[in-house]
């Protein structure tokens, strides 16, 4: 395992790159290097490691939102892929389990992508289609021929 985390570079990438490097690193989160945890107890030290793993997924979140060349879409970007809390994660893993399992099924979630996170910020034409944007004069929607306005698509 190495010791630090190769994250892309300010400013690097486009929406859908990015939206992939997170998607490809989330599921990679249990190998990746975590700061020093310790407990007392093995409860204590479950929880310090979880806890480890929940800030190395913030942090993957945030380094994805800081490569946006567009950074006027940073925020929509980390709106979409919601972090819940750590303590969010293990509550919904109590629910779930108990014991030794609890941090075991929380890990499962936070590594998890969710089908509808698959889905943000496509890299093509064929998966954007559909897309809105809200600009001045009206909503925009992107269809096989293009942008188009979508009282023109209506009409076609």
């Amino acid at each position: 395992m190495k010791d630090s985390i190769a994250v892309p570079l300010p400013l690097s990438m486009s929406a859908s790159e990015a939206a992939a490097w997170y998607r490809a690193m989330v599921p990679l989160i249990p190998d990746l290097p975590v700061g020093a945890y310790s407990g007392d107890n093995e409860h204590e030290l479950a929880y310090s490691k979880f806890s480890a793993y929940w800030a190395t997924k913030s942090m993957l979140r945030l380094a994805a939102a800081h490569s946006l060349i567009e950074q006027t879409i940073a925020e929509e970007f980390l709106t979409k892929f919601k972090l819940h809390s750590a303590a969010e994660y293990i509550g919904r893993a109590y629910v779930l389990g108990e014991g030794k399992y609890v941090f075991s099924y929380a890990m499962d979630m936070l590594k998890d992508v969710p089908e509808h996170e698959k889905r943000l910020f496509p890299g093509t034409i064929g998966e954007s289609i559909g897309l809105e944007y809200q600009a001045a004069d009206g909503i925009y929607v992107v269809t096989e021929d293009g942008w188009m306005k979508k009282d023109a698509q209506s009409q076609r």
